[in-house]
């Protein structure tokens, strides 16, 4: 393997898998879609959500009380608004039957995720659990990444976008 052990390649391909992994986890934390993550890092979209949730397991990140199954209810969710979104942009739907969907979408979405009720979010970062990010810079990008997402789940919760589960606004 010109002079490579299969070894060393081995290990390199893991540091190259675990490096999109976290790249995967960054751009969802930063609110980025499946799809839109599936299409940055020339994977599909269920790769896309496994990484997450692989990265996410891997740095022991756990939003409060959401189970795999809400991540993928919302995944659901995330999705038919991507769709949404890009048939009204093609002008292949009917804009204010979309708009309520969408506002029906939110509103569940929020519901589910419990933005409407106080909730307490603690991330971290175990030590020996850093090896699993090779990039130094990329590990910082992390921490913010997740600093962030604690702090706009905390926002949110305390915002009271919607008085009720219809998504009416306030």
């Amino acid at each position: 393997m010109n002079g490579m052990s299969a070894e060393r390649a081995e290990q390199i391909a893991g540091d190259e898998l675990a490096s999109k992994q976290a790249r995967a986890f960054v751009l969802h934390t930063k609110g980025e879609s499946y799809r839109s993550i599936a299409a940055q890092l020339g994977i599909s979209t269920g790769t896309a959500w496994n990484w997450v949730a692989q990265a996410a397991a891997a740095l022991e990140f756990r939003p409060s009380d959401e189970s795999a199954e809400r991540a993928r209810d919302r995944a659901v969710l995330d999705e038919w608004l991507s769709r949404l979104t890009a048939e009204h942009d093609r002008g292949l739907v009917d804009t204010v039957a979309t708009a309520r969907t969408v506002v029906q979408i939110l509103g569940r979405r929020a519901a589910m995720l419990g933005y409407d009720a106080p909730r307490k979010s603690a991330i971290t970062i175990e030590p020996e659990r850093e090896k699993a990010v090779p990039d130094m810079a990329l590990l910082e990008e992390l921490r913010r990444a997740t600093e962030h997402a604690a702090a706009m789940a905390a926002m949110e919760a305390d915002d009271g976008l919607f008085d009720d589960e219809k998504g009416s606004t306030a």
